[in-house]
């Protein structure tokens, strides 16, 4: 043999053994990383059935969604070595894998998995406008087909039409009954359902169903965010420390995956406030509300106006970063531009920022007497959520906001920790004052640059009219006598 084939056998070689560490790894990104015990109770109760339902309770960051990825990577994968099928398991398997949000899904836990597969070329995605609907191993014929359980009827009637082997629902639901029916898919089968959560919502109703499971079909799993060895000694403090300052049961919540119990929500959350916008353009009305922040972030909320219905979607709700104010001011219209805003809002604490923006000839209106109203602006938005106010399913941090903002155990007129809720206080702007209903002004037979067109050919025509209004018979400008 010579040296250079010898050479080529060796790279590959070393090759196929990195793979294989790679493969072999908890972290496929680190060779030779190790689960905790925890994480590992979890992946063979996964892989060899221990129980109906698998229930990890974990606290923020304490590697729950890594530790599913890695037990559904080797189920898709299907080696024959790290793990076999059990023997009524026939032909090709089909998982199930819900999460709360189709970006969640896809960035959150597909790509998870993904890392695990260390051959692009072997698996086929399939998308429907845009949302990754389902992906299919090519060496195997398994699957995995992934759903948004954010809107419960949906993900109800969603799951109906198929028969799996196992399922993953990544954070917590908003009903049981997403759990039970996703249970019953792979009920022929006698797959496991793995539910991976940190419980930060109290949600009475699913903890009820949880809890009462019996110890022959359940079994709950618990982790430590403290426990995760990704974490370095350093951000375990920086955690702990913040963890501290939010109150004990929110800080056993975060930490230990404790329930958060009690019902302390500021905002009345539920799954019908999720609906995308239908028909939607640029040419629809549009409101920018800001709720600025010189030392921290800057809350960007960006609602459009359905012309059909009079009904408010927030299409946008960014969080932007930047300790530089005119940086700050020029990425609101970045994100804002093509779009047919109608008003801009924001905080008038933050003088400095409408000061900066009309320099540049950027003009906002500010909210009316703010202190005073605070409660009053919530309980608007409140009124108008699920109503003529919905949150587009991609607005995850908003989201958030609005199911983790609780009131506080001191004063229940004050929002615990209200300086981590800017979103939330540009929502309650933007319905403070948000536009009146005007009718359907859209002609969505249109397209939307068409509709643009137009609308700005209107306003000018508007400027043309005053400026003659303006003028005097004699055509000169009109001038006090």
């Amino acid at each position: 043999m010579s040296r250079d084939a010898l050479l080529r056998q060796l790279a590959a070689a070393a090759e196929q053994l990195k793979t294989k560490e790679l493969l072999e790894a908890f972290d496929p990104t680190r060779p030779g990383s190790k689960p905790t015990d925890a994480q590992q109770e979890i992946i063979d109760a996964v892989l060899q059935r221990k129980r109906r339902y698998i229930v990890v309770r974990a606290g923020n960051q304490s590697g729950k969604s890594s530790t599913g990825a890695k037990a559904f990577a080797t189920m898709f994968r299907e080696d024959g070595v790290s793990w076999k099928r059990p023997d009524h398991w026939h032909d090709s398997l089909q998982f199930y894998i819900l999460g709360r949000t189709s970006k969640q899904v896809e960035e959150s836990l597909h790509q998870r998995i993904i890392r695990h597969i260390h051959e692009p070329d072997s698996i086929r995605e399939i998308r429907q406008g845009g949302a990754l609907q389902k992906v299919i191993n090519k060496h195997n014929g398994n699957t995995i087909l992934y759903f948004s359980h954010h809107n419960t009827n949906q993900a109800q009637q969603a799951v109906q039409s198929f028969t799996g082997h196992a399922a993953w629902c990544d954070e917590l639901p908003a009903s049981s009954r997403i759990i039970e029916e996703t249970s019953k898919r792979i009920l022929v089968n006698k797959g496991p359902m793995l539910l991976t959560f940190t419980p930060k919502i109290p949600n009475p109703e699913v903890k009820q169903f949880l809890d009462s499971l019996p110890p022959e079909l359940a079994m709950t799993i618990r982790i430590n965010m403290l426990d995760n060895p990704a974490i370095d000694d350093e951000e375990k403090q920086v955690q702990l420390e913040t963890a501290r300052v939010m109150g004990e049961a929110m800080m056993n919540t975060i930490l230990h995956g404790d329930w958060l119990v009690g019902d302390r929500g500021v905002y009345n959350f539920r799954p019908s406030i999720i609906r995308n916008p239908v028909g939607y353009s640029p040419a629809w009305r549009h409101v920018e509300s800001s709720d600025p922040a010189a030392a921290s972030e800057h809350g960007l909320i960006v609602a459009a106006e359905d012309p059909a219905t009079g009904h408010w979607y927030v299409i946008r709700a960014d969080y932007l970063r930047s300790k530089n104010p005119n940086e700050t001011i020029n990425e609101v219209m970045r994100r804002t531009a093509g779009l047919n805003i109608v008003r801009r809002i924001y905080d008038t604490a933050a003088t400095w920022y409408m000061q900066l923006a009309a320099a540049q000839g950027i003009s906002y209106m500010g909210v009316y007497k703010k202190s005073d109203r605070k409660l009053d602006m919530i309980s608007a938005t409140n009124q108008a959520l699920g109503v003529n106010l919905f949150v587009a399913e991609w607005c995850s941090d908003l989201q958030d906001e609005l199911q983790s903002a609780q009131w506080s155990e001191v004063n229940p007129t004050k929002i615990a920790h209200a300086h981590n809720y800017h979103l939330c206080d540009a929502l309650n702007y933007f319905v403070d004052n948000r536009p009146k209903y005007e009718g359907n002004v859209v002609d969505h037979k249109k397209t939307w640059d068409q509709q643009i067109r137009e609308y700005n050919q209107q306003k000018n025509s508007k400027a043309q009219t005053q400026t003659k209004i303006k003028r005097s018979a004699w055509g000169r400008p009109w001038t006090r006598w």
